[in-house]
């Protein structure tokens, strides 16, 4: 009997500890479940908030105009002053703070990156010469980068490839394309090129070595700005040494207080006298690729990249397009917004 009644007890102790786990797990299912629908809930604000902001673009622009008048009127100094006819390299504007969540629009200068389809290569030749790419293996991405782009199947002189070489891969059977580059990810397609993700090129005069690839695009005129590209890019166009790119033009445009994007910057009209001692030389070497010019140099910009930041909670969620100026102090999008990948948690 005392036997039985152990054995019951023992059952009962079991069957509340089975029930007490049951009812935590489903408590902690419960909370997963909550939490979830709270970070999708916030999530989706912050999508909304980054919305808001290319929404909101005009009236951004006219709020930093006004700041800008406020401070000057109140004899303050704004740090960051935003004109598009004379535009710094980068500018963000002051958050709009809404009960659900945040916004705000960060502007950069897509000139200031060299362009995979109208830059001459020239330009190119020399950054891959300092990317380390020997003088056979810059011929060779010339030409199926040539062969790539133009509107026949007829192979470059050197190091071209049309479809019928790229029928040859036993891996992947496609066809050159034979029109302008329309998406950076296509020179992963092009035959013969170097792997474009690993090319680094020397950045300062220190010899720190940059990624390559986020100063390329595909955008814009070809033209280089000068008052917002960094130094390895002044020097690439120019032909002239890094050195001289960096002290003679990007520490002299950030003024006084050595700061790029402040009130004090310096802007440049053209290439500061004593820049190109030996023009002839940078001429000669343009003159002789066909299709290349001098005129690779610009002060202005004309194609910005817009970014609107939403968040909400600690959901951060960033669009991202280009824009061209419309009128003197407008922002007209070239493309739809489209979300950029792995910027979403902001840090606690």
């Amino acid at each position: 009997m005392v036997a039985e009644q152990g054995s019951a007890l023992i059952i009962v102790l079991w069957t509340v500890l089975l029930l007490a786990f049951a009812v935590a797990m489903a408590s902690a299912r419960v909370a997963l479940i909550l939490e979830d629908t709270s970070i999708r809930s916030k999530r989706f604000q912050a999508e909304l908030m980054a919305d808001s902001a290319f929404s909101s673009i005009d009236y951004m622009i006219e709020q930093e105009k006004k700041r800008a008048l406020d401070a000057k009127s109140d004899g303050k100094e704004v740090e960051q002053l935003l004109n598009l006819n004379r535009f710094q390299g980068a500018w963000r504007s002051q958050p709009v703070e809404l009960e659900n969540g945040r916004f705000w629009l960060e502007l950069s200068d897509e000139q200031s990156k060299i362009n995979w389809i109208k830059t001459p290569f020239f330009v190119w030749r020399n950054l891959l010469t300092d990317a380390g790419l020997s003088t056979e293996a810059i011929d060779k991405w010339e030409g199926a980068l040539k062969d790539w782009q133009d509107g026949d199947e007829l192979q470059a002189v050197v190091g071209g490839a049309e479809t019928s070489d790229y029928q040859k891969l036993a891996e992947d059977k496609r066809h050159s394309k034979n029109a302008p580059i329309s998406d950076v990810g296509e020179l992963f397609w092009v035959m013969g090129g170097p792997d474009i993700m690993e090319l680094t090129v020397t950045g300062d005069p220190n010899g720190k070595a940059v990624p390559l690839l986020p100063m390329t695009t595909i955008y814009g005129d070809g033209k280089i700005n000068i008052n917002t590209a960094p130094a390895t890019l002044i020097s690439a166009a120019l032909g002239v040494s890094l050195e001289d790119a960096e002290q003679q033009i990007v520490q002299f445009r950030r003024g006084p207080d050595g700061i790029e994007g402040t009130t004090d910057d310096v802007f440049l009209t053209g290439v500061p006298a004593g820049v190109l001692p030996d023009a002839s030389k940078v001429r000669e070497s343009v003159t002789a690729r066909p299709g290349a010019s001098t005129n690779i140099i610009t002060t202005t910009t004309t194609i910005f990249r817009v970014r609107g930041v939403g968040e909400s909670g600690n959901q951060r969620v960033v669009r991202e397009a280009l824009a061209t100026k419309e009128g003197n102090s407008g922002l007209r999008l070239l493309n739809e917004p489209r979300t950029v990948a792995g910027y979403r948690v902001v840090e606690e």
